[in-house]
């Protein structure tokens, strides 16, 4: 395939290709460009051409704006580009039908990789492949694809193609997975040809039709589930319930439809049903007769049971805080310093600290790492004012050092504030930590 052999739409085919243009959308063509193909040669390979149809007023404009090879790892583009969102466009400039020229626009053939650039457009002579020697039997001009270089590459690797083409299934002629099964196995190609009617009437998925082949359970039957479970493939839960109804998926999808409600609103029903203790190996359970009210019901019932259990919970990390704040009490000091050093009793002090001097003690996580026992929580106060926050010091008691020791809006306390924490405070924390670890 080459530039210089690319040669100008023949007559006959610029015929062809109006006559199917005028059977459209005429007012369509006028704000739109459309796309129509057709095989030829080039430079002795087989390719398709795809050729641009524009209408202005009552002149009909073609051209060609993309030229693929059977054998090409490139492709020929001409006007031609692709974006993302307004899709295929095609520059007209050259013929007069817009007045400003745009950067890829410029009326010369260029190179692409053979993927791209390839707009969906009707093959109108598919039966010109059929006088190449090697396609004579591919019945390609069956074929009502998308693609028909692609699908004559497949027939090379694939010939069965013929024998899928002629059951009607073009619809599956471009699966490899259909085409392999068919090549490989006798019993898989008497089932299409015996199923091929239904098959035919509707586009089954090829998982689907694999299944139905060895289970032998009705096409519809298991495209009807196979739907439902695409439509759930991001969806919260959704493993643990196609675990829960892999014996009865139909039953469990058809329960959803007859219920008139969806895959979310189920797994929120049977999380809270689980939660609050319910025997799901009940039917009653499992399928309430009244859907929306019991899904109401036991989402109101887990709420409920939630709050308990956050209660309770809040009610064990408090316990847990103070219990910590009573084993390093001794690391409190009040001395004769105009300075104090208190620990931290209750979560809620750190939230409060923190609102006070804007900093974020109250807000973070010191709350865990002080149950955990990872870092306390000291608050410096003076003699004067001992209940007012002032500064706010953590401390390692792994590392035995002043992790942080800041003011208001996270600023560095005065020089005589740094002084007590450090040279007055940390040695006595230390020493009565030692006592506490002996101790224990």
């Amino acid at each position: 395939m080459k530039i210089e052999k690319i040669k100008p739409i023949p007559k006959y085919m610029e015929k062809m290709i109006l006559k199917e243009a005028k059977k459209g959308d005429v007012d369509y063509m006028k704000k739109y460009t459309i796309f129509y193909s057709y095989l030829t040669k080039n430079n002795g390979e087989l390719t398709k051409v795809t050729v641009a149809v524009r209408k202005n007023y009552s002149q009909w404009n073609l051209k060609q704006v993309a030229v693929h090879g059977l054998d090409s790892e490139i492709c020929y583009v001409k006007d031609l580009v692709f974006y993302r969102i307004a899709g295929y466009r095609v520059g007209w400039h050259a013929e007069g039908l817009t007045t400003n020229k745009r950067w890829w626009e410029d009326g010369e053939w260029d190179y692409a990789w053979d993927n791209q650039l390839d707009p969906y457009a009707p093959v109108l002579n598919k039966e010109y492949a059929l006088k190449i020697k090697e396609f004579k039997y591919s019945a390609i001009n069956l074929y009502d694809g998308e693609d028909i270089i692609e699908e004559l590459r497949l027939y090379r690797e694939f010939p069965i193609i013929e024998y899928v083409l002629k059951l009607g299934l073009t619809y599956y002629a471009s699966s490899k997975t259909i085409l392999r099964k068919a090549t490989n196995d006798i019993k898989f190609r008497n089932w299409l040809c015996y199923n091929r009617k239904e098959l035919c009437s509707k586009r089954y998925y090829v998982n689907t039709v694999i299944i139905a082949y060895k289970t032998g359970q009705p096409l519809q039957d298991i495209q009807f589930v196979e739907s439902h479970k695409n439509d759930i493939k991001k969806q919260d839960g959704r493993q643990e319930l196609m675990e829960r109804f892999k014996d009865n998926l139909k039953g469990f999808f058809l329960y959803l439809e007859n219920q008139k409600t969806n895959f979310s609103s189920y797994y929120d029903y049977y999380k809270s049903c689980k939660h609050i203790g319910l025997n799901m190996n009940e039917k009653k359970n499992v399928f309430p007769k009244e859907f929306k009210k019991w899904h109401d019901i036991r989402i109101d019932q887990s709420k409920t049971k939630r709050l308990a259990e956050e209660k309770e919970e809040h009610e064990q990390f408090v316990n847990r805080f103070s219990t910590i704040a009573s084993k390093y009490l001794a690391l409190e000091k009040n001395s004769k310093s105009p300075y104090m050093m208190i620990i931290a009793k209750t979560p809620d002090e750190l939230v409060q600290e923190g609102e006070t001097l804007k900093h974020c003690v109250g807000s973070m996580n010191y709350d865990q790492k002080f149950a955990r026992e990872e870092s306390l929580i000291f608050f410096v106060r003076t003699i004067d004012n001992p209940t007012e926050p002032f500064v706010t010091v953590e401390y390692s008691p792994s590392r035995r050092t002043v992790l942080q020791c800041y003011g208001y809006h996270d600023r560095e306390p005065q020089e005589d504030v740094t002084k007590y924490v450090y040279k007055n405070w940390l040695p006595y924390a230390n020493k009565q930590l030692s006592k506490i670890q002996m101790a224990a």
